[in-house]
């Protein structure tokens, strides 16, 4: 499960938005990040995370950084899934503050010579899981709003939200060539939703939203493999992951995290050429 974390101006960042879920000529779609992002991306497996998350066992091999596990190869599974996780920072107090996500996308690098497509796209699902995910059991957040712009959530201390694309798994192009996965999606700390609609309302709701400070969850991204699109769990004889990558501090404003296991040299090649929009053209 991994993670990493882009700020940006909001203009920038409306604008990279239209640039990553608008198809160019030949249906292909341009990433809203750097090079030198993608790259800092890749960077994110060799550093600790941001915080330690509460209610994880401090001896699970990413308690205190990313790790790497099947990474670019899926071992003949032929289904796979991005997904993310958010807890609270160890230490941190109870807050009312929600965290919001919306953008999430899967890509992959795979074939000879290398290109990139899209595999999954869109709004989130997901459930409130203890934080050492013993069991893999999870029951409903104490607040949960899906729209079609995004998902808000709130959950309980000592508890993770582990979350995944509501389209569900999909299938890997070539399970033999996979040369990378990049998952992205933005995520900020914000104020419950509220039904009032006064303007003083919102003065007051602008003045606290402008107060939240990034010390309170910490949010990551990571890659299942599966061996179909529709096995179930059978702890962990039907899935594996690529790893679990770094955990981030959540701000108040939107921002780009996610995760990449792409080389510098195709993470080039996905910065210069796009991507494919496969099943999304």
């Amino acid at each position: 499960m991994l993670i990493h974390q882009y700020r940006k101006m909001a203009g920038a960042l409306v604008a990279g938005l239209i640039l990553a879920g608008t198809a160019q000529a030949g249906a292909i779609a341009r990433v809203p990040l750097t090079y030198a992002q993608l790259q800092d991306m890749g960077l994110d497996w060799t550093r600790k995370h941001e915080g330690y998350p509460m209610g994880v066992p401090a001896g699970y091999d990413w308690y205190a950084k990313p790790v790497k596990h099947w990474w670019n190869d899926p071992r003949g599974f032929l289904a796979t899934t991005g997904w993310g996780q958010v807890f609270y920072l160890n230490g941190a107090k109870a807050s009312t503050n929600v965290v919001q996500i919306r953008n999430f996308q899967t890509l992959m690098c795979y074939g000879s010579p290398h290109k990139w497509v899209l595999l999954q796209k869109g709004n989130v699902d997901g459930g409130q899981y203890r934080a050492d995910f013993s069991n893999n059991t999870s029951v409903a957040p104490a607040l949960f709003v899906k729209t079609d712009a995004e998902t808000t959530v709130g959950f309980a201390q000592n508890g993770a939200f582990h979350f995944w694309p509501v389209m569900g798994r999909a299938t890997i192009p070539d399970p033999k060539t996979v040369c990378g996965v990049v998952v992205l999606m933005e995520a900020r700390v914000a104020l419950p939703p509220t039904t009032s609609t006064t303007t003083a309302q919102a003065l007051l709701d602008a003045q606290l939203a402008n107060q939240i400070k990034p010390d309170t969850y910490l949010i990551g991204a990571g890659v299942d493999y599966w061996t179909t699109k529709t096995a179930g769990w059978d702890n962990y004889k039907t899935n594996g992951d690529l790893g679990i990558g770094r955990l981030k501090l959540v701000t108040k404003d939107w921002a780009w995290v996610g995760l990449s296991s792409a080389s510098d040299a195709d993470a080039l090649l996905l910065f210069q050429s796009g991507y494919d929009m496969g099943n999304f053209k």
